[in-house]
């Protein structure tokens, strides 16, 4: 009994059925993308239907603004479903709309600076409008990366100097919590509990609030909580779902930053603290992470790289910032860096930054930038890191 063969279509035929060109399907098929099923006598591609369901589910990720280098990512992973791809890239084009808001909103501000006092007009706010518009994304929900670049963010677990860990340090800054309420703002996967397990008390109570579903279903899934010590909220940092005076202690670990109207939410914070009670808000400086956007210009002078480094809170105003709601604010250092010895964590990790690096990163030029990388760790044993990070502590006052 003969098998059936699959109908093929020449890369003529397949480019006109699929409704792209002839170069975009051989540009596929020479960064192995997507390569045809079979080539005839003569060499020439023939592809088939089932090539036709793959260059749908690229097209598709293209459309809703993935990278060539992503969907290059999820092709070479079959666990990974169109379905889960597509629902972590709603999520990155629902924060890219919260941008956009955010852009106009510093627009407005900027036009009604204008319109008040022309000649008197404030330049270090502006500064701080020109940072907003620079921040092209949010990075508050971990689940909107791709599962293989979602490894690649623990980058700072892997290859920190430090070996004691952020996670563990900053629960010893939070001192005595037996019979505490205690509120983790934009808590993410809620790390910092399930790295600490084994140090909860039963009779503590943990409200865990981030403004993304599919985060805390990930945190959900991180604690296997009955109920006894977490509760989790959906929530806005910018109106915090809870009542006057409810928590003893509030955290904001590293998010405080991407807020868009962050002194709102530490309005918010100041309310819903007990009084006497503690907020723990962890920053970085202007040093943090300085080396990458120096490597990155010795590669290419054209990428611009931003986002490590956020002016709008960091350690050198943060206590300014903070001491406008709160008292005794002071600032706990921690001491670390990165020393790198992989290429490809270190690459997805700059890939997330806000700036121009993916979209100038393309093709044969990211081939380029990952020998160039290989030759600085083999050069220097690794590629060293600035960290510049800490915790500012500050206490509600009694009315």
């Amino acid at each position: 009994m003969l098998v059936k063969q699959p109908k093929t279509y020449t890369v003529g035929e397949f480019a006109k059925k699929a409704g792209v060109t002839i170069r975009t399907l051989r540009y596929y098929d020479n960064i192995n993308m997507l390569q045809p099923t079979t080539h005839n006598d003569l060499g020439h591609r023939l592809y088939s239907d089932s090539d036709f369901q793959k260059l749908q589910k690229i097209m598709t990720l293209k459309f809703v603004g993935f990278s060539l280098a992503e969907i290059k990512d999820v092709m070479a992973s079959p666990e990974t479903s169109i379905n889960d791809t597509l629902r972590m890239q709603k999520q990155i084009l629902y924060e890219k709309k919260q941008h956009i808001n955010m852009v106009i909103d510093a627009i407005n501000e900027t036009s009604k600076m204008l319109e008040d006092d022309e000649q008197d007009f404030q330049w270090e706010k502006f500064n701080d409008i020109i940072q907003v518009i620079h921040m092209e994304k949010d990075w508050i929900a971990d689940s909107r990366k791709l599962p293989k670049q979602n490894d690649c963010m623990r980058i700072h677990e892997r290859f920190s100097t430090n070996n004691y860990g952020w996670r563990k340090w900053l629960y010893d800054q939070l001192g005595y919590m037996k019979n505490c309420h205690i509120l983790d703002v934009g808590c993410g996967e809620a790390k910092l509990w399930s790295y600490n397990s084994q140090r909860l008390h039963d009779n503590m109570k943990v409200s865990l609030m981030d403004i993304s579903e599919e985060v805390l279903n990930h945190a959900r899934m991180n604690l296997k909580d009955d109920g006894k010590v977490f509760q989790f909220h959906l929530g806005d940092a910018e109106e915090l779902p809870y009542e006057d005076n409810t928590f003893d202690k509030v955290i904001a670990d590293h998010m405080i930053y991407y807020v868009r109207h962050f002194k709102r939410a530490l309005s918010e914070i100041h309310r819903v603290l007990k009084p006497n009670g503690k907020i723990y808000v962890s920053a970085t400086g202007q040093a943090h992470l300085k080396e990458l956007p120096r490597l990155l210009s010795h590669f290419n002078d054209d990428i611009r790289l931003t986002g490590f480094s956020l002016k709008r809170f960091n350690l050198e105003n943060g206590k300014e910032h903070l001491s406008k709601w709160f008292q005794d604010v002071h600032l706990n250092k921690y001491g670390d860096s990165l020393m790198v010895t992989e290429v490809e964590p270190l690459l997805q990790y700059m890939l997330s930054a806000t700036g121009n690096m993916r979209d100038i990163l393309e093709g044969k030029l990211i081939d380029a930038f990952r020998g160039f990388l290989e030759k600085r760790m083999e050069q220097d044993g690794g590629l060293h890191i600035t960290k510049d990070i800490g915790l500012f502590i500050g206490t509600k006052g009694c009315p």
